[in-house]
């Protein structure tokens, strides 16, 4: 999540990454630093929870529709390299 307000920025990190390859697998990297987060109290069990969660939805999505999601990513590829 990103807060904006006045001349404040912050935001608050997930913690956990989603890594995608373009064979169609993908991997949920940083678990422990969600459990440390989780420890040291800076998240609630019902967040770690929603990011455990949304972390292996994105993942199962992310594999499920691989093709269109290459084909997402080639088309990005495409558009950045004319800008480069």
């Amino acid at each position: 999540d990103v807060f904006i307000d006045g001349e404040k920025t912050s935001f608050k990190d997930l913690i956990v990454d989603v890594v995608y390859d373009p064979d169609g697998t993908s991997v949920v990297l940083d678990c422990d630093e969600l459990e440390e987060a989780y420890h040291k109290n800076l998240i609630s069990c019902t967040e770690k929870q929603m990011i455990i969660d949304t972390a292996e939805r994105l993942k199962n999505v992310l594999e499920s529709q691989f093709e269109q999601v290459n084909s997402w990513f080639e088309m990005m590829y495409e558009k950045v390299k004319k800008i480069l």
